[in-house]
């Protein structure tokens, strides 16, 4: 039988593994959970997390980890290129008010809609639909907007609609794509909305208009004001404060005005970055915990990421003329982030191939939720355990760990008890494994020196490599 053994110890500096962000000093995080599809995400006053796949289900998670063992709804949905389930968000008065919003794309009719259901335990109660706004006809398959929020002044419900391919709906009154929509919580329409008063039927649910995609967006709590994050075309990407009856200027303009003719209402955005920095503004979050933990200078910041760059940015409204600082990197494709009342910072990563092409925007299981949480001088952490490998024939076996923490770290790794020479980061890779190495084990065992003393870290872990024949079945 063949035996894996690597350690690791306090010594010189490592790079990050494949999946996980690339940290400031001080900050750890977690994986949460893996092997989704995710969209979007929630969090109720009580720690638990809903987590909305492309696919239509909404996931629950009640503890740090552990995904429950059912979703707690699952809707039809139209998963065609970058359709499906997208935002959620739940009443502002949950539980007391036991609804979920969703907004999802509609199964053969080719529009979207913002549903509310009734939340009973982990489990949405059957045949509790509430139709709260359908949109008009998609006439593409793109740009969906899709982003669910609560004002905290206001507890009106705000809805992000994308203008589907077309340009010049966001300038056009008579439908409500491209724009920002303003409802009451049971869906009826505010009278005290800009265009209340000018337009008839659900178009008097506009509360802003000029909008491409905007993927995202939340409320600054402190001040009540609407950050709206819009992804750009060819040549920038937005973060907008949203104000009533105010024209965003897409198509006519994209980033700041420089000689564009404006709109009538037109209003600048508060902060742009070109292509070439990025390509595509997501996520959108307050660090504004109940209970904070992150250091003082990143309270009451915001925080967003590029899909394509894997960056993720905080800026200070109160000094945007600073500029967006780099918080972290390497994240592959990220997508959603939220604040936690305890002080933690959550994000969720699409994982899996990247580019933006309709085969990328699949239903796929690659994607991942972390965890962020600031640690100071904290010893050194294990935020994502190796575990056992099931293999072909041929394929490539990858064996990796994931250690954060203020001390650099150096890692080496033995095979049958010898030191693998030139492994030193935290993977080992055996290219091409056979046959007779399935069941072979893998003890896996991590140490630090610290003040000249080695210490275990934590426990060891025994792994088995498994591998099968191209016509096996894996029971």
């Amino acid at each position: 039988m063949m035996t894996f053994f690597w350690s690791v110890t306090i010594m010189l500096p490592a790079k990050m593994s494949a999946h996980g962000a690339n940290l400031p000093p001080g900050f750890i995080e977690s994986l949460m959970a893996d092997s989704l599809n995710p969209t979007s995400m929630c969090m109720d006053k009580e720690g638990r997390m809903f987590l909305a796949q492309k696919d239509g289900r909404i996931l629950v998670m009640r503890n740090p980890g552990q995904l429950a063992s059912h979703p707690l709804v699952t809707i039809a949905t139209d998963v065609t290129n970058e359709r499906g389930l997208q935002g959620i968000a739940l009443h502002p008065d949950f539980p007391d008010s036991a609804y979920i919003y969703a907004f999802y794309a509609i199964p053969t009719l080719g529009r979207n809609r913002v549903s509310r259901f009734i939340v009973l335990g982990d489990l949405v109660v059957p045949g509790s639909e509430r139709v709260i706004i359908e949109l008009d006809p998609m006439t593409g398959t793109v740009h969906n907007g899709g982003a669910l929020a609560f004002g905290p002044q206001d507890r009106m419900l705000y809805i992000s609609t994308g203008e589907a391919g077309k340009g010049l709906n966001s300038q056009d009154t008579s439908n409500v794509l491209g724009k920002i929509l303003r409802l009451h919580p049971d869906g009826s329409i505010p009278e005290s909305n800009p265009f209340y008063h000018r337009f008839t039927g659900k178009n008097r649910a506009i509360y802003a208009m000029g909008f491409r995609n905007p993927f995202s967006m939340t409320f600054d709590q402190v001040s009540g004001l609407l950050y709206v994050c819009d992804v750009g075309s060819g040549f920038f990407e937005e973060i907008n404060i949203i104000y009533p009856g105010k024209n965003y200027g897409w198509p006519l303009i994209e980033g700041n005005r420089t000689t564009q003719q404006e709109p009538v209402d037109y209003q600048d955005p508060l902060y742009t970055y070109p292509h070439g920095a990025g390509c595509a503004i997501v996520g959108a979050a307050f660090y504004q915990p109940t209970q904070e933990v992150f250091p003082d200078s990143l309270l009451n910041h915001f925080f967003f990421a590029d899909y394509c760059n894997g960056t993720m940015y905080h800026i200070d409204p109160a000094n945007v003329g600073a500029g967006a600082l780099v918080f972290a990197t390497e994240i592959h494709r990220p997508l959603a982030m939220l604040t936690g009342s305890d002080g933690s910072f959550y994000y969720l990563a699409r994982e899996g191939q990247g580019g933006g092409s309709q085969e990328d925007n699949k239903v796929s299981t690659d994607g991942t939720l972390w965890r962020i949480q600031y640690t100071g001088n904290g010893k050194p952490y294990v935020s994502v355990n190796p575990h056992d490998e099931f293999l072909s024939v041929g394929e490539e076996a990858m064996f990796s760990i994931k250690v954060l923490g203020e001390a650099p770290i150096q890692y080496q790794w033995y095979l049958n008890d010898e030191l693998v020479t030139g492994a030193v980061d935290d993977s080992l890779v055996i290219d091409s494994v056979t046959l007779n190495m399935s069941g072979s084990k893998c003890i896996a065992s991590l140490q630090t020196v610290l003040h000249q003393i080695l210490h275990p870290l934590l426990c060891c872990w025994s792994l088995r490599i498994h591998v099968l024949s191209s016509i096996s079945i894996c029971h």
